[in-house]
């Protein structure tokens, strides 16, 4: 199923530079050497999209004719063609290997294969856009890859039937002719690295073989990333990011956010789906909701999912679900959003039964027992109702002494008011869903702080 890509007025600036452009400026830029092409993984002249490269690498392990996720974000389906059927029809593209600075406005088209040899740095004020069906292998090395420096810009175009492949140089499902196998291994540290202050903005490109796929820390936008056999799809670690039409295979681990924000939807199928940071933790927070883990149960109880990550509802089936309560926890020791506040209740629980023993309302003398166990619970309903006038969702202050527990109901709220905010097509990684999540635990904190007083 073709992913429906948001109308960017940006869109159409990008198809004009990468139709307009010519490689004139890049042969001043950095060190290549053009070369007879042993290799020559070329996407250019694909006409067919049964014999479409792109469409082996999704369904690598799958039986001639099927589909690997039935939701693909590219319109591709699988055909029976060999490597050696696809090197003969890209025949004749020379390979041009790369390395060094960039400066200027720099274009990669498909008339060349490129061999990234060392590190291909993107300065302030630089630019490299990359056109449909280029194919970009990476020398094994952990000093090879793609790095937009601050004021850098990286611009991947590839389209539906002609993506943008980054791969490593033995690939035997890009054309390689040496007559490796494919190991489904790493063999490269990182294709591109975006650092603070640079901007990545990305369409069907697809990266194999990598330690790490992505590593951000600008501004990243991309729409329709194929992420295959890489130990990690993406690591945030600053800025901002929003991935759509994500398809992670066949990887350790789908995203790792230490900093920043992230916005992903999509298919995530790795063994370790996103990793966060701590709960309730400021400027870094992942939007996941809309995502297939490939299980139909909560991501969190999975273990797919761990840290400052909304991951409801979530795809199973063809169909949306969710979760019925708060299951978020953390990815060291596992400590769940509403631990605390339950906690503190069960601890308030224990001392409100403790004052409440030897009241008796019909006896004069037992008064004074009866006023501090009504006072404990006032105690609480009034900070409450205090805490419920500011929060974003309805917080319970009508507590009795044979009902004092909160818990399960603020986490019933929270999560509906959390669904209300997400959005299916997120356009930034600034999501109403995660503005609306970073209050979530300040208000389970200031519960849990009204419990531990009032019992005090």
């Amino acid at each position: 199923m073709k992913f429906k890509k948001p109308s960017r007025k940006g869109l159409i600036v990008i198809i004009a530079l990468m139709t307009c452009s010519t490689l004139g400026s890049h042969h001043t830029a950095i060190r290549h050497e053009a070369e007879q092409p042993t290799v020559a993984g070329i996407f250019g002249n694909l006409k067919d999209a049964n014999d479409s490269v792109f469409a082996r690498v999704r369904n690598a392990g799958k039986a001639p004719g099927t589909t690997k996720n039935s939701r693909s974000t590219f319109a591709f389906t699988f055909g029976a063609s060999t490597a050696a059927k696809t090197a003969t029809s890209v025949a004749g593209h020379q390979v041009m290997k790369v390395s060094g600075t960039l400066s200027g406005a720099q274009v990669w088209t498909a008339a060349y294969s490129y061999e990234i040899t060392g590190k291909v740095t993107i300065p302030s004020g630089a630019s490299l856009t990359i056109g449909p069906g280029v194919l970009v292998r990476n020398d094994a090395g952990p000093d090879s890859g793609v790095i937009v420096n601050d004021g850098g810009q990286l611009v991947i175009g590839g389209i539906n039937n002609a993506p943008v492949v980054f791969t490593n140089t033995t690939d035997a499902r890009f054309a390689d002719l040496t007559g490796r196998s494919d190991s489904g291994s790493a063999d490269y540290q990182t294709a591109i690295t975006v650092r603070s202050g640079a901007t990545l903005n990305a369409t069907d490109v697809v990266v194999a073989h990598a330690s790490t796929a992505f590593s951000l820390s600008g501004t990243s936008f991309l729409n329709g990333v194929l992420t295959n056999d890489d130990t990690v799809g993406f690591d945030v670690r600053d800025g901002t990011t929003a991935v759509l039409g994500a398809d992670v295979e066949n990887s350790a681990q789908g995203a790792n956010v230490s900093g920043g924000t992230l916005a992903i939807r999509g298919t995530v199928h790795a063994t370790q789906g996103i990793s966060g940071c701590d709960l309730g933790t400021t400027h870094c927070a992942v939007d996941a909701a809309y995502v297939d883990w490939g299980s139909a149960s909560d991501p969190f109880v999975t273990g797919q999912v761990c840290g400052n990550v909304v991951a409801s509802p979530w795809l199973a089936s063809g169909g949306y679900t969710g979760a019925s309560s708060l299951s978020m926890k953390n990815c060291n020791a596992g400590s769940s959003l509403t631990a605390g506040l339950a906690a503190a209740e069960q601890n308030f629980a224990s001392v409100l039964a403790a004052r409440q023993t030897g009241c008796d309302p019909s006896d004069q003398d037992a008064n004074g027992v009866c006023n501090a166990a009504d006072n404990t619970l006032g105690c609480v309903q009034g900070a409450f109702q205090a805490i419920g006038s500011n929060a974003p969702f309805m917080i319970r202050s009508d507590l009795t002494l044979a009902d004092v527990g909160v818990t399960s109901n603020a986490s019933a709220m929270a999560m509906a008011y959390l669904n209300t905010q997400v959005e299916r097509t997120p356009l930034s990684a600034t999501t109403t869903a995660l503005t609306a999540f970073q209050k979530i635990p300040s208000v389970f904190a200031d519960l849990a702080q009204a419990y531990n007083t009032c019992a005090s």
